[in-house]
């Protein structure tokens, strides 16, 4: 009976003159009737059924291909196409619903996404309510597969690249790495941090690498966009010591540690530790001094700079003491004015940020939020709203210039050596030798 049934299917979805099999017509028809629901469908089945065979849309009967059948054909080729990149992507999305078996007794805290995004949306930054969750499925599926000693996560926000994007995740670095002090920090400066990176919410994350001094100090000479792939070596003058990942972990770090700003009172200094270190006020503190009147939050003197900056060095904290043979400490003599720390937003550059509230205008109100907006990294944004705050980051990763990027010079070559006129001769100079083979003299004669 089966085989039966197969071999009338198959006769009835064989493909007329007209290109158009009888089982696809009759399927749109039923599918019609099934829709419009005709008080009499058998009366009206010859006319829909026409209906029907005038608006489908017809190849050519020619025996030879003409464009109409090329595109077609390409239009169906398309189609699989992307209906099998529907079909992955929906596989993909698929696991991060998927409520995993075993759940870690602990695991780092993770940002609350879809509250934040509210928060963004005030400030001109959403992703969209569905890709917001997916980010959130994500960002929770990572804290799962962490060390719970990395504490908290948040989400730093994304840089756009000529292929794709990077989301970025940020957690607290727990541990140091094996390095060299005098190249690049660790949990105490530029790498206090640790950052991964991801193309899309259903790919997978990437650690990025610690970073050095160098790396810093040459993207400062350096304007590029991203190219999407985390391997890719960057062509630059002067070159770059490292490839996308390095170039991409100095970004984050410049921007993080320019424009990540709160208003003043929710960090203090360590009054415990032995060098200058910034964290988080209690929450009674926090409690007694918020929310400010929204006069206050509106003025570069109501905001801080709660992350160390970065020196020209490439450095938040001095370099560490070098000892001469005496043991005595050397005085370094080109050694960078330190960056005073918790210092207020009116010690930047004029104009460096702008401050509104939202909503504003006629809808402002005692529970309006303020947004400050780095006028110096486009892209860099902090939101204050009660006792709470976010920075966020959507941008390409490149600092504001006021003029056309223009490639350093190489350096000029050097000169070919020569003695100084107060110079003593060298003690070589006096070994004046006989050339063995002198010329011979022209004969007169001749």
């Amino acid at each position: 009976m089966e085989a039966k049934v197969n071999e009338a299917r198959q006769f009835l979805q064989k493909n007329s003159a007209d290109g158009v099999s009888l089982y696809e017509h009759l399927s749109e028809v039923l599918l019609k009737i099934l829709i419009e629901r005709p008080s009499n469908a058998a009366e009206s089945f010859e006319h829909i059924s026409a209906m029907v065979k005038s608006s489908t849309i017809q190849p050519s009967k020619a025996g030879s291909i003409t464009d109409d059948d090329e595109l077609i054909q390409e239009s169906r080729k398309i189609s699989k196409q992307v209906r099998k990149k529907q079909l992955d992507w929906a596989s993909s999305s698929l696991k991060l619903f998927k409520v995993p078996d075993e759940i870690p007794d602990a695991i780092p805290a993770f940002p609350d996404m879809m509250d934040e995004a509210n928060m963004w949306e005030w400030a001109g930054i959403s992703f969209g309510r569905e890709q917001t969750y997916r980010l959130y499925l994500s960002v929770k599926t990572l804290a799962e597969s962490l060390n719970p000693d990395y504490e908290s996560l948040r989400f730093w926000g994304k840089i756009n690249t000529r292929n794709g994007d990077y989301y970025i995740v940020e957690g607290r670095t727990f541990e140091d790495p094996e390095f060299d002090p005098m190249l690049q920090e660790g949990r105490d400066g530029s790498n206090r941090y640790t950052y991964w990176v991801a193309k899309s919410a259903t790919s997978g994350w990437t650690m990025l690498p610690n970073l050095t001094m160098e790396q810093i100090v040459i993207s400062r000479q350096l304007r590029k966009l991203l190219t999407g792939d985390l391997d890719a070596p960057v062509w630059s003058y002067p070159p770059f010591p490292g490839q996308e990942k390095h170039l991409l972990r100095a970004q984050i770090a410049r921007i993080t540690h320019s424009t990540c700003v709160s208003p003043t009172g929710f960090f203090e200094m360590d009054e415990d530790s032995e060098e200058p270190l910034i964290k988080l006020a209690d929450a009674e503190t926090i409690a007694e001094s918020f929310p400010r009147p929204l006069e206050e939050l509106r003025i570069t003197g109501g905001w801080c700079h709660h992350e160390m900056e970065l020196n020209v060095r490439g450095r938040c904290r001095p370099m560490p003491e070098v000892l001469d043979d005496d043991g005595e400490p050397v005085e370094d003599e080109n050694a960078p004015e330190e960056i005073e720390p918790l210092r207020t937003l009116d010690n930047d550059d004029e104009g460096a940020w702008t401050f509104r509230t939202a909503p504003g205008g006629a809808g402002e109100s005692a529970r309006s939020m303020v947004v400050a907006r780095s006028m110096v990294w486009p892209g860099a944004v902090a939101i204050a709203f009660g006792k709470r705050f976010t920075n966020i980051y959507v941008g390409y990763g490149l600092k504001f210039s006021p003029t056309s990027y223009t490639p350093p010079m190489p350096l000029p070559l050097q000169k070919e050596w020569e003695p100084e006129e107060d110079d003593e001769p060298l003690l070589e100079s006096e070994d004046v030798l006989v050339d063995p083979n002198p010329p011979e003299e022209e004969d007169e004669d001749m």
